[in-house]
């Protein structure tokens, strides 16, 4: 049977855990809450990074002639497959 949910357990300096808790407090949020809207928009932020970084490239690439030009629908599967 597959696991529906992981604990995820590190370590953090009291002061930014402090931090943390007061700031949940002061959002009326749990910190479990608050930690897993963070991981969410981690993952959206390196998504987006990395998008950036491949159409970088891309415009590299393009520039040096190494590629051709692609159209608005590969630009849109390239978005989609992140």
């Amino acid at each position: 049977m597959k696991q529906e949910t992981v604990r995820i357990s590190f370590d953090i300096p009291a002061d930014e855990h402090h931090r943390l808790k007061m700031a949940c407090v002061n959002a009326k949020k749990s910190i479990k809450d608050c930690a897993h809207e963070m991981i969410l928009m981690c993952i959206k932020h390196l998504e987006e990074e990395a998008l950036h970084q491949k159409l970088r490239e891309a415009v590299q690439e393009s520039r040096e002639g190494k590629t051709r030009i692609i159209t608005s629908e590969e630009l849109e599967r390239m978005i989609q497959d992140g």
